[in-house]
């Protein structure tokens, strides 16, 4: 199996059908969806037993109680039986046919690519309006996440300091990683019961930039997020965290996985652009008032964080 997709399922009735249909128009036929209905209360689960039945790569997870994201997103990964991952939410599109394929191209040509990257754009859509509702609407707005293929020429843009400082650095989809790369990583996302924090691919995606031996890029428009009002990133879903909570869970969560991958001293070298990274989501006010995590948990492993913050 080349290609093992990702993709956890809250509610989402409305799109699922469109995003289905979009992933099964891939040019390369080999590939899986590992789709995880997270105790959906409206037409998912129906949506995704018929799927499931006029095409067996469809896979499909029950639960009974809902786990949410990051949980459904563990459970697929240790599903999953294909060299290559690919996250997608059950809200957006894949648009471009040849994305599979090409990732594949990118990862057989050179071993040492672990990450591929493409063009994402995003539609704002406040009035959550299905995709045939959406393009109905003259002229739909859509806008570009990613800028790379502008900055190729000026910037180094495989580098993990140019990436973690873009626009969007934290965005899970509209990539592929490299499964062994992923597990090497002991790369899971935090559960909501750990990290009461709806954006936990924030927390994840900066460390596969400094991990990753190699990225790559698809200089094509790959992805569609759809930009709704129901979406996790308006915080209407599971609810937003208070500042207070993110001051203690956002700088303890990086330090602990920090010192766990400089166990095999792999951050070193980066580490400046990292920090610099959290200080820019995360405002200084946050990571100064638990300095004290990175201090206790950093020292013993010969950073001084003086000189990069």
């Amino acid at each position: 199996m080349n290609i093992s997709v990702i993709l956890p399922i809250w509610n989402a009735d409305r799109w699922l059908k469109d995003c289905l249909d979009n992933i099964l128009l891939q040019t390369m036929d080999d590939f899986e969806v590992i789709c995880v209905n997270d105790a959906s209360s409206d037409k998912s689960k129906e949506i995704l037993n018929e799927y499931h039945l006029k095409d067996k790569r469809i896979i499909v997870i029950n639960h009974e109680t809902n786990m949410r994201v990051a949980y459904s997103r563990n459970e697929a990964f240790k599903a999953s039986s294909g060299k290559y991952i690919v996250y997608v939410d059950s809200d957006d599109l894949i648009i471009e046919k040849d994305f599979f394929k090409d990732c594949i191209e990118k990862f057989e040509a050179n071993e040492n690519v672990d990450i591929v990257i493409g063009k994402c754009l995003m539609v704002n859509n406040p009035k959550n309006l299905s995709f045939k509702e959406l393009l109905a609407v003259q002229p739909v707005q859509m806008k570009a996440m990613n800028t790379f293929e502008q900055d190729a020429k000026q910037f180094n843009i495989a580098s993990p300091k140019y990436l973690l400082l873009t626009k969007n650095a934290q965005m899970l989809w509209g990539r592929a990683f490299r499964k062994s790369f992923l597990e090497k990583m002991n790369i899971s996302f935090p559960t909501y019961d750990e990290f009461k924090h709806f954006g936990t691919d924030t927390l994840v995606v900066p460390f596969t930039y400094i991990y990753a031996k190699k990225i790559d890029f698809i200089f094509k428009n790959i992805y569609l997020y759809n930009f709704h009002s129901s979406s996790t990133c308006y915080g209407k879903v599971y609810g937003n965290t208070t500042d207070e909570e993110k001051k203690k869970w956002i700088p303890e969560w990086y330090a602990k996985k920090i010192v766990e991958l400089n166990r095999d001293g792999v951050l070193t070298d980066n580490i400046s652009p990292l920090i610099k990274f959290l200080r820019k989501v995360y405002s200084n006010t946050e990571l100064n008032d638990h300095i004290w995590l990175y201090d206790n948990l950093l020292k013993p492993y010969g950073f001084d964080l003086n000189e990069v913050l």
